[in-house]
């Protein structure tokens, strides 16, 4: 039986390094489709991302809009920025 899922389209908050980091490479591993989401992309490469420092409640707001539009839609968002 095969019990693999596919996480879908996931934006990552903090997925520029670190748990982040790892969880986008595990969507994407996985069949997903990942968004990372962090104030320095720089470190992101092979994956879509939008910059935005998570203490912003406007930008988040605004990346999340992004991030959808980007993707067509969202099915699940991981909070792994630590703030």
């Amino acid at each position: 039986m095969n019990t693999a899922v596919n996480p879908g389209r996931v934006l990552i908050t903090g997925g520029g390094s670190g748990l982040g980091a790892a969880v986008a490479k595990a969507v994407a591993a996985a069949g997903g489709t990942p968004v990372v989401l962090d104030r320095d992309i720089s470190r992101v490469t092979g994956m879509k991302c939008l910059e935005a420092d998570v203490s912003d409640r406007r930008a988040v707001s605004e990346a999340v809009d992004q991030a959808a539009q980007m993707l067509d839609g969202l099915d699940a968002v991981v909070t792994a920025a630590g703030i």
